[in-house]
């Protein structure tokens, strides 16, 4: 540093005092930093706050759900926000859990909260069950909980069959008008649990496919984290998953279809007669809301819903693909029912518009975060954009970043002196302020030839002279932080030596 001794800058380490050259942190671990000045060991380099050591000689920038605060972390000692999980201390892929309380976070080897461990920590150890809320929780706690729900179930059926039996004297015959009352409805029925349980069953039926990789090379079903998707009798289930899509979605709408095509004549007739039609009244919850034209809609709202629960659910959750898809889906199902309006009620053309028109807003927004969230991920957000980017190296390694000079002065300070050495002018750059990017400032010397001068001060195109100077002026005065230094207003000099006697 000159021919002064003075204490390394925050990038910088020495070994030995008197030593005029500090070393820099990055040839030891790029991109590092020491804690305090005057470092004397290359271990006291350490990569800064936002930044892990990656183990491979390099700071690297946290990704979302590591801490940022802390000073110094490596890889294996990186803590994890709370609501986070990785799969082990080596594991640079930080993901969000499914249910964020039961990720604790910290930097040790188990993330999950008691009572939970796995992938995400979205499993149970043994002797614990998860609760409403899909938290584990003990199955001693758990039975206590559930018996008096059993308790309730079992008093509201007893009290229907009490009431039932009173009605009649004969349970028999009761019966029996029942079941005539009843048995025109049964076809109905069954038509309508099939409605009722498709978005459920085919997601369950979807849900076979997806696996979730993992950076440890396992591979594990998404529906079910317990589920190897590298087990041999994988093949297996996923042709049974095939089987059941024919059996059961695409069984179900081939199976509505059929029923109304054959019922076609009937049901394009006016509203008021059709209603009394007995021949398609079982069928009356898939035609009803609908205008005569439009008898066969119910195929295309079941088929929608199909795409939204089970197809969309193969796509991976959260990604920008799914929610793009979704996106179009739903903007299709809006332009149709725009253009059609096929309900016979203007009011319930009207809430299905804006219930289409919502769901629509709600996967803008996603897609808006998420559009936000690969922004920040490719350091373009200030603080990767500072460390990542915008930080740059001189020839001798010093960071030259922001520089600053002291608050009195706006300028850059810098002397100029020609000196004869070799064939060149040496020019001093002294104690140059500069902005590490962690709330201080430190200082620094170096020294850069000028080859545009010839020996003898004699100026080549392009470079410059600069003969004597005027008498110096030292003046103390404090950086930022408060350090004293010493200023000489004729040139623009700056340095920490004390310049009271001179």
């Amino acid at each position: 540093m000159g021919t002064t001794c003075e204490p390394c800058e925050k990038v910088k380490w020495k070994a030995e005092a008197g030593v005029t050259s500090c070393s820099l942190c990055s040839s030891t671990l790029e991109d590092s930093i020491t804690k305090d000045f005057g470092s004397t060991s290359a271990k006291d380099c350490k990569c800064p706050k936002g930044t892990y050591d990656d183990g491979k000689g390099k700071c690297e920038v946290v990704q979302d759900g590591m801490d940022d605060t802390a000073f110094g972390m490596c890889l294996e000692n990186v803590t994890v926000d709370p609501g986070y999980w990785r799969v082990n201390s080596d594991s640079t892929d930080v993901r969000k859990c499914l249910v964020s309380e039961a990720c604790t976070g910290g930097n040790s080897t188990n993330y999950c909260r008691e009572g939970h461990t796995g992938p995400y920590c979205d499993l149970c150890v043994d002797g614990w069950t998860k609760d409403p809320l899909m938290l584990c929780k003990s199955c001693e706690n758990s039975i206590v909980d559930v018996i008096p729900w059993w308790m309730l179930v079992a008093a509201v059926l007893g009290s229907l069959i009490y009431i039932s039996k009173k009605k009649s004297r004969n349970p028999e015959e009761h019966r029996k008008k029942l079941l005539k009352k009843y048995r025109s409805s049964c076809f109905t029925s069954a038509i309508a649990i099939t409605y009722l349980v498709l978005p459920t069953v085919t997601t369950k039926i979807f849900g076979l496919f997806p696996c979730d990789e993992l950076d440890d090379g396992s591979e594990m079903l998404m529906k079910d984290y317990t589920i190897s998707c590298q087990d041999g009798s994988r093949d297996f289930w996923e042709a049974y998953g095939w089987l059941m899509v024919g059996v059961f979605p695409i069984g179900v709408i081939s199976m509505y279809s059929f029923l109304l095509w054959s019922k076609r004549a009937r049901l394009k007739t006016p509203v008021e007669q059709r209603l009394e039609d007995e021949k398609i009244t079982p069928l009356l919850f898939l035609w009803e809301p609908y205008k005569p034209e439009f008898w066969y809609w119910e195929v295309i709202e079941t088929g929608r819903r199909l795409m939204m629960t089970g197809v969309l659910s193969t796509i991976k959750p959260g990604s920008f693909s799914q929610l793009v898809a979704g996106q179009m889906m739903n903007t299709l199902y809006l332009t149709l029912l725009c253009l059609a309006r096929p309900y016979n009620d203007n009011r319930d053309n009207s809430i299905a518009v804006l219930s289409t028109l919502q769901i629509i807003i709600v996967f803008v927004a996603a897609m808006l975060m998420h559009a936000s969230k690969l922004f920040t991920e490719d350091n373009y957000d200030a603080e990767a954009f500072y460390q990542k980017d915008n930080m740059s190296t001189s020839s001798n390694g010093m960071v030259i970043k922001n520089l600053k000079g002291p608050k009195k002065k706006k300028k850059k300070k810098e002397k100029k002196n020609d000196e004869e050495e070799g064939r060149g002018v040496v020019v001093e750059m002294t104690d140059v302020g500069v902005d590490i990017g962690l709330g201080s400032r430190t200082n620094s010397v170096f020294k850069a030839e000028n080859p545009m001068t010839r020996k003898g001060g004699e100026q080549i195109s392009g470079g410059f002279r600069q003969e004597g100077g005027e008498s110096e002026q030292w003046e103390a005065t404090e950086d930022e932080d408060g350090n004293q230094y010493w200023y000489d207003e004729s040139s623009g000099r700056t340095t920490w030596s004390d310049k009271s006697q001179s």
